[in-house]
């Protein structure tokens, strides 16, 4: 199925969810948010959300420095 990540869309296998982008993306959980459509998604709920074609996801990751 097709989503879009950040403005540029992938294409995941079907019942994925948060968790599973961030293997997908290859990313650790750590200081990184996610926004499904425009709302923000609790981090204890990303085992459990489960992402579905179409949808926009905004990942932010925080990073050090100034």
């Amino acid at each position: 199925m097709e989503i879009e990540i950040n403005s540029k869309t992938y294409q995941i296998p079907e019942g994925h969810t948060l968790s599973n982008l961030l293997e997908i993306l290859e990313t650790h959980p750590l200081g990184t948010a996610f926004a499904v459509n425009g709302k923000v998604i609790k981090k204890a709920d990303w085992e459990n959300f489960i992402l579905m074609e179409g949808m926009k996801v905004t990942m932010i990751k925080a990073v050090c420095g100034g």
